[in-house]
């Protein structure tokens, strides 16, 4: 699976660099044949209809992020990621 960096540049309020953060990120959306990649949507329109059902009908609405989903999957094949260009190649 293929892998790149994201860079974000923190700022103090008069414009200095603060921080500079860097995340290596695993290209899972160009992972093939191991699972199906799914990757729903909606409309405004629907997602402006959820809390409108949720008043006439008296529900709950909990708001949950599911950023890290399949950090702790349990996988059935082995998984190899490729270091990114940024790193040469040494052969």
């Amino acid at each position: 699976i293929p892998t790149t960096w994201s860079y974000k540049f923190k700022r103090k309020p008069d414009g200095t660099l603060k921080k500079w953060k860097a995340r290596f990120c695993v290209r899972g959306d160009k992972q093939e044949g191991a699972f199906e990649t799914c990757a729903p949507v909606s409309t405004w329109s629907s997602i402006h209809m959820i809390p409108v059902m949720a008043l006439q009908h008296d529900w709950t609405i909990k708001q949950v992020d599911f950023d890290n989903a399949f950090v702790q999957a349990e996988l059935d094949t082995d998984v190899y990621v490729s270091l990114s260009a940024m790193f040469g190649d040494d052969s």
